[in-house]
């Protein structure tokens, strides 16, 4: 439990801790203080594995990396990776990648997913603060205000920042890790701005498993989420969902489903759609959001 704020001072430049052998597997409980990571410094934590990170308020003017986690990946592993509960992205602060947490595809390991469909991450309760930006030079690609690949849930976490990228950016996350793992989001709202220059940008999620060698895994599962932020795109961009550009079918182990949620404002090559109610869906799908609503008109 942190009894104080830690400053620049405090916090070695670079430094993170949990290695590839020794992956961080405790509690950190932040009791609301700040933790400031210098600017071009690295996150807090690097690889986990049973840990939990709550209560924690995180600034950094120029993070190289993940906000919180910056090796999230791995084969052979199982249970939960991380829970991360209760934590801050101050206003001001502007990460490289995703605000808190993703996985990343180490191809000497595994060319299809950053970790095993079993190693899950949860993320709840959290708040990425306005004046955020995610991905601050727009080359990153799979990219969310709260994680970019990622398998497991997040759940009641709000998101005011700008969030720039390429391809399969997101309000919330960037898309899914494992073709074979579960990816849920549920009860989270996004206010910000999603900035994507390349294909599949999202309100919530950008966009499903991005490699056609699993055309049964199955779409994310997104519930009762609310954008009303703006979603900026040239190509596949919704609302709510970016889209699913691989999956023809699904195993029943995997099934998804997006219900529930509602959306205001996208743009397409710079030409703006708006919606009048929300919209309902109730099946999976494997279009962009806004073809599945009657309701979108040119404004």
């Amino acid at each position: 439990c942190l009894r104080s704020d830690l400053e620049k001072g405090d916090y070695s430049y670079g430094h993170k801790v949990g290695t590839t052998i020794f992956p961080f597997s405790g509690s950190i409980d932040g009791n609301n203080k700040l933790l400031t990571v210098p600017e071009g410094g690295k996150p807090l934590l690097g690889y986990v594995n049973g840990a939990e990170v709550k209560n924690l308020n995180i600034y950094g003017q120029k993070i190289n990396g993940y906000g919180l986690v910056n090796d999230l990946h791995g084969v052979n592993l199982s249970g939960s990776a991380i829970v991360i509960d209760n934590v801050a992205l101050k206003s001001g602060s502007s990460t490289l990648k995703s605000g808190l947490i993703g996985a990343e595809i180490d191809k000497h390991f595994n060319s299809y997913a950053g970790a095993s469909a079993g190693f899950t991450v949860t993320v709840r309760n959290c708040t990425i603060e306005k004046d955020v930006v995610v991905g601050y030079d727009g080359t990153q690609s799979e990219i969310g205000s709260i994680a970019g690949r990622m398998q497991g849930t997040v759940e009641n976490c709000v998101s005011y920042a700008t969030v720039k990228g390429v391809h399969y950016v997101g309000g919330i996350i960037g898309t899914r890790d494992n073709a074979m793992a579960q990816c849920v989001v549920k009860n989270s709202t996004f206010h910000g701005t999603v900035e994507s220059s390349g294909s599949y940008a999202g309100g919530i999620v950008g966009g499903g498993y991005d490699n056609s060698t699993a055309p049964n895994g199955a779409c994310p599962t997104i519930l009762a989420c609310t954008v009303d932020g703006t979603v900026k795109g040239n190509e596949r961009v919704g609302g709510i969902f970016g889209g699913d550009g691989f999956v023809a079918q699904t195993w029943d182990n995997v099934v998804g489903s997006i219900s529930a949620n509602s959306f205001n404002l996208i743009t397409i090559n710079n030409k703006p759609f708006s919606v009048y109610r929300p919209i309902i869906y109730s099946v999976n799908i494997l279009f962009y959001t806004y073809y599945r609503c009657h309701s979108i008109f040119p404004v």
